[in-house]
């Protein structure tokens, strides 16, 4: 089907206009509960989307609607007279988002990185669309056994048809128009449906708009090429990890989404590095669940997902660039940033538990023990000269981030857990890390 490009766009804008004219007067009329308007715009607007691979040979038109729709929600929001007459059907429910904005920006840049793949466009989008949509409606009506995020709480309920819904939007579009095998398409199916429920999960102030169908590309394209038995693994890898993380869930002061998030993220570094790479967040892990041990009865579960993406995400960073500049020895930077990460979590807890130690102490205390923990595996695995040179190295970069952070980080002694806490740890660990490849670049590797 081949339109003119600006017939294509008058086309969509138009079916847009439409669309959200007639939810108004349905919600003039009928009075609908609000997450049902939004959602039944959500799903109609999915689905005029999901037409956009035939009416589009080129990006350009498809990235124009999406600025252009993007800046005619930004008037809805912030105009107060066009929000009065028709904001309702995006804003009628109280809470704060940024859903309706990732959404066309999800649409945009999933058209350009499918280079014209109908199925790597449409397989994201149909999860975006109908298991978002249908998990927060049956999550509203029916949602019993809740779990807590950092907006409030989701329920299991909801999550379980995210999953159902996101499953067969992979399988039945693989098995019906690709050549992946039935068994193939079927395990896809299921690593997608869990590993896209958990972003949808962790997913805060409307990124699930943008991190369920950028990760479900990222996903289908790695999963594609791979065959039964390798699928196999990872889905036995994810099986363990949802096991494991729920089993230790109470032992520690993470919320219900933190907790995914950890998931998540441990997947992820295996999937990608693997098991080396998991040495250091391992130990992170054990010896933030040991500090957890002592004063979780004082500050109960206050963790949430950006804690754990802030101590999550330095470490992350620096394997995507080792895989993508093939520079395996930025596992060196990596461990510096993990190492920064459990330095700073026992700075906290130490400071927190101990109030009558100098700020010296504290210092001293937490470097020796968050460096040792994390730097004399690393160079046992390394076994060389130059790996004990490094990790002495690193100890002063612990040091110093240490240093920064507990006179950048107000109210120590009330071991804080605000994101402004977890954003400056995040910025301290990225930074040591950014710092420690200078001399690596200098002088070589180990």
């Amino acid at each position: 089907m081949n339109f003119h490009p600006l017939l294509a766009m008058a086309l969509v804008t138009l079916l847009l206009l439409v669309l959200f004219a007639g939810l108004r007067f349905y919600q003039i009329r009928c009075a609908p509960h609000p997450e049902l308007v939004r959602k039944l715009l959500h799903i109609l607007m999915g689905g005029i989307t999901l037409t956009f691979p035939w009416l589009f040979n080129e990006s350009w038109p498809v990235v124009v609607l999406a600025v252009s729709t993007i800046a005619g929600l930004l008037i809805l929001k912030n105009r107060q007279a066009v929000r009065q007459q028709w904001g309702d059907v995006l804003h009628g429910v109280s809470r704060s988002s940024f859903g309706e904005l990732y959404f066309p920006m999800a649409v945009a840049l999933l058209f350009v990185l499918a280079e014209g793949d109908a199925l790597l466009f449409c397989i994201p989008i149909l999860i975006l669309t109908l298991a978002d949509a249908l998990a927060a409606l049956i999550g509203v009506r029916y949602g019993q056994v809740q779990y807590k995020t950092s907006e409030g709480s989701k329920s299991l309920e909801g999550s379980v048809i995210f999953f159902t819904v996101a499953f067969l939007s992979v399988h039945i579009p693989l098995l019906l128009f690709s050549e992946v095998g039935r068994a193939e398409s079927l395990l896809i199916g299921l690593i997608m449906g869990v590993l896209v429920m958990l972003f949808e999960a962790i997913a805060w102030r409307g990124l699930d708009n943008l991190f369920i169908p950028l990760g479900a590309f990222i996903l289908l394209k790695t999963y594609l090429p791979m065959d039964a038995e390798s699928l196999t693994l990872r889905l036995l890898v994810v099986f363990i990890l949802l096991v494991g993380f729920y089993l230790i869930r109470r032992k520690t002061t993470l919320d219900g989404s933190a907790i995914l998030g950890l998931v998540l993220i441990a997947y992820v570094t295996w999937a990608v590095g693997g098991l080396i790479w998991l040495v250091a967040p391992s130990i992170v892990l054990v010896a933030y669940i040991l500090l957890s041990s002592q004063t979780k009865n004082k500050v109960g579960q206050v963790h949430s997902i950006q804690a754990v993406v802030f101590v999550g995400m330095p470490g992350l960073v620096c394997l995507f660039l080792a895989q993508e500049l093939h520079q395996s020895q930025l596992i060196y930077c990596y461990t510096v940033a993990y190492a920064v990460q459990l330095v700073l979590i026992g700075l906290a807890r130490i400071k927190f538990s101990h109030a009558e130690l100098t700020n010296y102490s504290v210092l001293i205390r937490a470097t020796l023990q968050g460096w040792s923990l994390v730097f004399i595996p690393w160079v046992i695995m390394q076994f060389t000269f130059n790996a004990v040179v490094f990790s002495i190295l690193g100890a002063v970069f612990v040091y110093a981030a240490a240093y920064i952070f507990l006179y950048w980080q107000p109210n120590m002694h009330d071991c804080p857990s605000d994101n402004a806490r977890w954003w400056r740890q995040g910025t301290v660990a990225t930074s040591a890390a950014t710092i420690s490849g200078v001399p690596l670049y200098l002088f070589g590797g180990m």
